[in-house]
């Protein structure tokens, strides 16, 4: 900090930040904060939906608790308050674990009135779906009250096994079947995109070997979606699955978090500015629908629709 800095700074705030207290605070708060970021990023991601849940929030819990157990607060943290006076050590030490403790409670106050949804429906997280059993199903369609044809669903659910075993055994390693499965739209696109760049949580890892690895005997780890996965599945399975397939329906469809209803007012608040704000709210909802569902560039659209004379009679009828 230079002589005008200095200057600027007010004398007790340049007092509070320059004390060894308020360094080792500094120190600890990202220790805790980017655990908590991370999985807030997670629950907004585009793919994260309530089977998710579980995974998210336990892992979060069990890392904060480890740190509050272990009383780890960071290794600068540790090297600064070794250094202070065992009175100030302790006083600082026991608003940590206050800190960690207050944050625990407070995850558990909203989330445990959901936990047992989570938890159920935790198993749709799963890329291992043959490990799945029709018990589990059935507690998830008692807890979302789904009407369903058990019998119907259970002959699913076993044919929809066999078909991943089918699968994962073919020579082509099951990702790529899915990436192939999920096709060349843009937004598919960035969705694999996106969750190869996720962090490594063994429940969203399959494990398979390549050409090379199967050579060195080692073993790789490529991401999955589950609802991918279960979809993709969905489409090979010879059996007509009507019954999972309105569950596994309905478990996707439950967010995790308002990221993507905020993400639509946001879209909106660029839309529908003062100078449209004439705009009828079905024209907004229109160009909203094809803003956030389609990623097609305008002159390739120019060039899908001069193919299209059915879609353009439509547009001129405004149907």
């Amino acid at each position: 900090m230079d002589n005008e800095d200095e200057a600027k700074c007010p004398p007790s705030i340049k007092r509070s930040f320059s004390s060894d207290v308020a360094k080792c605070t500094l120190h600890f708060l990202p220790q805790v904060l980017f655990d908590i970021q991370t999985k807030n990023l997670e629950l907004q991601r585009y793919g994260t939906s309530i089977a998710d849940l579980h995974r998210i929030i336990t892992n979060l819990l069990k890392k904060l608790n480890n740190r509050l157990e272990q009383k780890y607060f960071g290794y600068q943290t540790r090297i600064l308050l070794n250094a202070m006076p065992k009175d100030v050590q302790e006083k600082l030490i026991s608003s940590f674990v206050k800190y960690l403790r207050s944050i625990i409670q407070y995850i558990h106050k909203y989330y445990d009135e959901h936990s047992l949804l989570a938890e159920s429906l935790a198993i749709f997280s799963i890329t291992e779906i043959d490990q799945i059993k029709f018990d589990q199903i059935e507690k998830c369609v008692a807890i979302l009250n789904l009407d369903v044809d058990h019998d119907k669903l259970f002959k699913e659910m076993i044919s929809l096994q066999n078909t991943y075993k089918e699968v994962n055994s073919y020579r082509e390693p099951l990702f790529v079947q899915i990436e192939k499965y999920v096709g060349g739209h843009e937004i598919e696109k960035q969705i694999v995109n996106e969750v190869l760049e996720e962090s490594d949580d063994e429940e969203l890892v399959h494990k398979t070997p390549t050409p090379t690895q199967t050579q060195n005997h080692q073993d790789s780890y490529h991401k999955i979606r589950p609802d991918q996965l279960w979809a993709f599945l969905i489409t090979k399975t010879t059996t007509n699955c009507d019954e999972m397939t309105k569950l596994v329906s309905y478990v996707y469809s439950i967010p995790c978090s308002n990221a993507f209803a905020e993400g639509v007012f946001s879209h909106m608040k660029h839309l529908w500015t003062n100078s449209r704000s004439s705009m009828l709210s079905e024209t907004v909802a229109a160009e909203l629908k094809i803003r956030l569902n389609c990623k097609i560039k305008c002159n390739e659209f120019f060039t899908f629709v001069q193919n299209e004379p059915e879609l353009i009679k439509c547009a001129r009828r405004q149907e």
